[in-house]
């Protein structure tokens, strides 16, 4: 399968379009066709290179995607072949004090894809099912695609931390 990757930080020039093996869905994982991906200034940092961002290379590059479930884990219960679905890019443990109290971006072991482990620039992806949400049927693959990381950065901003409440105002 294609795969967009980086072997080496650097410009542009350095997004190697490579044919790797497909990969094999895990029973703890599904298997997702993605049929969209968008682009985040995360993939620019990556790609550069930032000192205080270690990154194992060659990374599969792209933290967000929607695409279709074509193989379900054995483990797995609540989702199905076909069903249409966007990608949570963060990883976290789901146990720790932080993500019990839902502050999973806090989690001691919170990761991106993309960043911190193989992301979704590529024809076929696994992930966990912690990853996978339903895609809205009034999105588009490209629209869903585009809204899951920054969803989660705005989402912290105005109702974690600014604790936002219902007809309240905001000035963007």
């Amino acid at each position: 399968m294609k795969a967009v990757r980086i072997h080496e930080h650097g410009e542009m020039e350095k997004l190697i379009i490579d044919d790797i093996p497909e990969p094999e869905c895990p029973p703890d994982k599904a298997k997702i066709k993605v049929i969209a991906s968008a682009l985040n200034h995360l993939d620019i940092w990556v790609r550069k290179g930032l000192p205080t961002m270690p990154i194992t290379l060659p990374l599969i590059m792209g933290s967000d995607g929607s695409g279709v479930i074509v193989e379900v884990g054995s483990q797995i219960e609540n989702w199905k072949k076909d069903d249409d679905i966007v990608i949570q890019p963060g990883n976290f443990c789901g146990k720790c004090s932080h993500c019990k109290k839902g502050n999973e971006n806090y989690c001691n072991h919170f990761g991106i894809l993309g960043e911190t482990e193989n992301g979704i620039q590529a024809e076929y992806i696994i992930v966990d099912p912690i990853n996978i949400h339903k895609k809205p049927d009034h999105l588009t693959y490209v629209e869903s695609a585009s809204m899951q990381l920054v969803f989660l950065t705005a989402y912290q901003m105005l109702v974690k931390r600014a604790e936002l409440q219902p007809e309240e105002t905001v000035l963007v």
